[in-house]
């Protein structure tokens, strides 16, 4: 049986308040697609965080030897900012806690990856515009994954 809105009653429903038109009913795909932007934006937060105010300069400098353990590490700040995301997001929108930690543990392996390819194939001149580019590519490598993570999720 529809309610006052038209939809179901047991639809969920978010309402947006208008200035003198009334309310506007958002329909359940809506509000899925809000909480998975919801999603990508906690873990762009969580990326800038992670990359640019909780990474130290060793971690930098090791990122680019492959198997450090410093520069691992870096990748398991990753793989625990992405645990606590997803983990508090659970709480509002239905995420398996397996799905949670193999696509938290995923985008780790990724990253560490993503970054050790950029400590080593990509420019550490800040004056050559190609060191512009590559942090780019790696910057949008990892956006890409974040997107792929939402996918799954979704």
């Amino acid at each position: 049986m529809a309610g006052p809105s038209g939809f179901g009653e047991m639809d969920i429903m978010l309402v947006f308040e208008t200035s003198g038109v009334g309310s506007i009913p958002a329909s359940p795909a809506i509000l899925r697609l809000f909480m998975e932007l919801i999603i990508l934006f906690l873990l762009q937060i969580k990326h800038w965080y992670v990359d640019f105010v909780l990474q130290d300069d060793e971690q930098v400098a090791h990122k680019g030897v492959y198997g450090n353990f410093i520069g691992i590490s870096h990748s398991i700040d990753h793989i625990a900012g992405n645990l606590i995301v997803l983990f508090l997001v659970s709480f509002f929108y239905t995420i398996p806690l397996l799905l949670i930690v193999l696509l938290s543990f995923i985008d780790g392996i990724l990253h560490y990856h993503i970054d050790w390819a950029k400590m080593n194939f990509g420019c550490r001149n800040i004056a050559d515009k190609k060191f512009w580019n590559h942090l780019g590519q790696d910057q949008m490598a990892h956006q890409i994954c974040y997107l792929l993570m939402v996918f799954f999720i979704a």
